[in-house]
Order: structure tokens, then sequence, then C-alpha cells
């Protein structure tokens, strides 16, 4: 509890505070005038007081090690000697959030989660330009997370900022600058909003393009893309971005992180493009979309631009045969009318993706990656892919509540999911709605023998929002299909519709695949439909 307090007091104090100091002795107003926590903090200051050279980290950490050793705080992970190296880090770094960060991690103990606290308060404190460029340039705006939502585990920073100063609004009042424009949940919009701001966009090819953020050419807003050309090796180059991570796109595989798609079948794609040529040159535009599992590419028609004038060019994502989007792009071809031709320039503005979805998920294509098989993200079971089905398996567990494999957008609302199962072992079967999580979320399905039902979970309670008589025959396939609209939950068997029941609890959330015991079944032809 004390370092939870002191480290969001720092945090807070960052936002207005003028030097390292005076955000660590905001931190220890919080704590008590005894404890383990104020006890190191103080230690390490002075400390620094009297050995202030950075080359002296070192003998502040052996001064750690011997003040607050194993013996009395042991594991490695607990928290008083972590405090410890974070002031350390902090002080002998000199605020720089780099340096900090990188010296924290020489010293050991707990690095991760030092790390992350120490670069939370000198990101606040030192603000974007603060953050070295060795940091941004490799991390391209893209952080990846473990959770249980493969949607939300490929996080855009850019995006991230945007949506927490909206919140930030909501909560506290205010508006958000006329020029920062948040997307509904669920869809995309990159629009280049902060300096630097990348959304994570790649080149195929670096020597003889570069891509970079300017001011002044935007389409709206104050920032756009520039992608220019090297008129002495033009050559064409594809400007893309990742709407979902596989195993080979990862240098680290800590935590087991799983991804589903961001870019589906159904939606709009769009992007704002301008040219700027040096001399008369026809440039090309040709979209495309890459399979996550196969690899293959698809392109969409071409577009030609017209110079010095904004053109949108759009297309609808196109049906993959039950395969994700990896990735989104554009190729982009110039081809000078005559020489000489020095250099080109293509700004690029608003990627936007909207609208509903509708697609299908082909089990024989699938990967089993971190422990888990794409694109799902399973709690307390396994999934296994067996020819064009998964082999979905629970076994009982003493705290177990439900099993859950997650997939597809978390922010959906308006929603049908569809696929047949046949129960092996164990007598439940869900397709689940609107998860939020392991804990929140509608499930229709087989509940008990001779029953059929619409469940909610909620922090771990189960309630029957509807139930009736039916009478699943041992070893067949059926076919289950349930749908959200509004309030109204449905359940459909064979095609039948079956249960219908009201609920306003969850809004939006994640599809997916449950049990809500032990069990064993087996999932084919999945399909997912709907809009956020």
């Amino acid at each position: 509890v004390d370092g939870a307090r002191f480290m969001a007091a720092c945090v807070a104090a960052a936002y207005t505070a003028s030097s390292l100091d005076e955000v660590l002795d905001a931190g220890l107003r919080f704590l008590p005038e005894k404890c383990d926590y104020r006890r190191v903090v103080e230690a390490v200051r002075a400390y620094h007081r009297s050995h202030p050279a950075e080359a002296d980290f070192r003998a502040c950490r052996e001064m750690i090690a011997r003040e607050f050793s194993d013996e009395e705080y042991p594991g490695g992970y607990h928290i008083v000697p972590n405090a410890g190296i974070c002031i350390l880090a902090m002080l002998y770094g000199k605020g720089e959030l780099g340096r900090s960060i990188e010296i924290s991690v020489m010293c050991g103990y707990d690095t991760d989660c030092n790390a992350s606290n120490i670069g939370t308060i000198l990101g606040v404190l030192g603000g974007l330009g603060g953050v070295p460029e060795r940091y941004r340039r490799p991390i391209n705006d893209l952080v990846t997370l473990s959770s249980v939502s493969g949607y939300l585990n490929l996080v855009d920073l850019s995006d991230k900022a945007k949506e927490l100063g909206a919140l930030s609004c909501r909560m506290y009042g205010g508006t958000l600058p006329g020029d920062i424009v948040c997307p509904r949940p669920g869809e995309l919009r990159m629009d280049f909003p902060f300096p630097g701001s990348t959304h994570g966009l790649e080149l195929s090819d670096k020597a003889e393009h570069t891509l970079r953020i300017v001011p002044g050419k935007a389409h709206s807003g104050a920032f756009c893309a520039e992608l220019m050309t090297d008129g002495k090796r033009a050559g064409p180059v594809d400007l893309s971005f990742k709407a979902m991570l596989t195993r080979p796109d990862l240098h680290e595989e800590r935590y087991d992180p799983v991804f589903t798609a961001k870019v589906n079948p159904g939606q709009r794609v769009g992007v704002w493009m301008k040219s700027e040529q040096t001399a008369p040159a026809a440039v090309t535009v040709t979209p495309f979309v890459r399979r996550a599992m196969t690899g293959e590419r698809v392109n969409m028609p071409a577009a030609v631009l017209s110079e010095g004038e904004w053109t949108e060019i759009v297309f609808t994502v196109p049906e993959l045969g039950g395969d994700a989007v990896h990735d989104v792009g554009w190729t982009v071809e110039t081809k000078p009318d005559a020489d000489p031709w020095v250099m080109g320039r293509v700004y690029v503005d608003e990627i936007t993706v909207t609208g509903a979805m509708d697609y299908a998920v082909n089990f024989s294509l699938q990967r089993e990656e971190f422990s888990q098989l794409t694109p799902f993200a399973f709690n307390d079971c396994a999934g296994k892919r067996e020819g064009d089905a998964m082999r979905f398996t629970a076994e009982a567990l003493p705290y177990m509540t439900g099993a859950q494999a997650f997939t597809g957008n978390y922010y959906l609302r308006d929603t049908a999911v569809s696929a047949s199962v046949t129960v092996e072992s164990g007598e439940s079967a869900f397709v689940l709605l609107r998860g939020q999580g392991t804990r929140r979320y509608y499930a229709l399905g087989f509940s008990a023998p001779g029953e059929c039902a619409v469940l909610r979970y909620e922090d771990g309670r189960l309630t029957k929002l509807a139930a009736a008589p039916f009478v699943r025959q041992p070893g067949r396939e059926y076919a289950l299909r349930a749908e959200a609209k509004g309030e109204v939950l449905t359940l459909f068997v064979n095609g039948t519709p079956v249960l219908e029941a009201s609920d306003s609890r969850y809004a939006y959330g994640m599809p997916g695949l449950g049990l809500t015991a032990a069990g064993e079944t087996l999932w084919r032809a999945l399909h997912i439909s709907g809009e956020c």
C-alpha cells in the first residue's frame, strides 16, 4: 500500500512539478513517518547527496543490498529494495528517462516493474520531448500487452494518448483541442496529432524512401506523414501498418501475448494522399491487405494521385477465406514522365478503419502460438486444432466459474456469432457475447442436461436470464447462433430461435466460446459479424 501511494503521488505531482526533487517530496508526503518504504527512499536520497557522480550508482546499489538485504526483505521482488532501485536510477540518471531506465535495469531485482514505474514518472515530468529518439524510433508508437483481449493487446500510443485525454475531460471537465479527433471505440483513426506520432507505420524499403511526420502539410490537423522518394533510385514502396501480430513479429515472448485483428473483412479502409513531385510524374497507389496465416497479399484496385490535390483512397476489406488481416498497406509507385526527376513526396493523412465487420475463422488455418490457438485468448481452458475444427478442453478447477476463449473486437455492440459444436464430455457449450473480461460477459447455449440458457456472468456471479428445455443428443453436432441487438439477446439452435432475453448490463464486448465447467467440445465453422 505504501508503494502504491508513493508512486501514484509521484506521477500526479510530475504533471506540474519542475524538478525531480519536487516529485519525490510529494510522494513522501503520502507515506507514514515511520515505515520501511520511507526509510529506503530517504537513505538513497541521502547517499546521492554525498555521492552525486553518475558512476557512484553502483556503490549506491551495494548500499541498498547491504542495508535492505535479501535476508530482511526476501524474494528478489520485495517492494522495499526495489523502491530503492527506482529512486537510485532516477537520481543518478538525472531525471532523464532513457538513462534512468537503463540504470534501473543494470541494478537488477524487479527490472520490468522498476523500469515501468520510472518511465511513468519521468515520462510525465519530461513530457514528449523528454523521451529520447533512441526509444521512440524502434517503439514506433506500438506497445504490446498481455491480457485476455487480443484486440487490446496491440496499443497505438498516439491513439491511447487521445483516449486518455478524452477520459480526463469527461471526468474533470474541459475539452480536447479542436485538432484532436478521437475515433469511435473499436474503429481506427491515424491522423498524426502529435509531433513524431507514427501510428506504427512502416516502409518496405528505407534505402530509397524515408518517412517522417511534418507540420503544415496535413489534410486536417497539425501534422501528417511525408513519404519521400529519392529520384535517382526510384522504385515502388509499401507503406503499411500491422492489424495484428503473430509470433514471428515479436523479438521477446515473455508473458505469452496473444492478438486478434483490429481490421476485419467487411470494414471500410480509407486514407487521404497528396502528391508533390519536383517534375511531372505519375504516382500510382495500390491498396492491399496481407493474410495473417498464409502471408498471401491481396491487392485492391489501384488509384492515380492528382498532382497537388488531396485524394481519398477507399476500399472494403474482402473475405479472406477464414484467415485474418495481418497488415494493411498501400504500394506507392512513382514513374517520372521524363528526366530529370530529382525527388518526390507523397503526403499521407487520416487513415481510418470504420464500419461493420463480417468474417469467418477457418480453424484449419490457425496456429498454436504462446500456448494458445490463434486468434483466441484462453482462460482456464485450452484449444487445439483438429483439421477444420478446434478442440476446446477445460479441466475441473477449484475456483472455476467458467472457461472462456475470447477473440475479435473488444467494442462490438450489435453482434451475431455462429458456430457448430459437438459436446464430447461435460454438459455445457456456449457462444459468448459482449465479453469485457473473464468475469463479465453473456453466454448463450447448452447449460445442463436437457436445458439451454442465456446467462450473464458478472464478477464471477452467474445469473440465468432465460432458460428452456432442450434435449441434446450425445455426440451430435449442433449449429449455435447467438445474437445481441440492443438489449435483446437471442439464441438459435439449428436455425430455430429457442430463447430470448433482455438485459442492459453490457452494451459492448468481445465474442467468444465457453464452458461453465469441466468438459470437452469440438467447434467448427465459426462466423462473426457486427459493428461497434
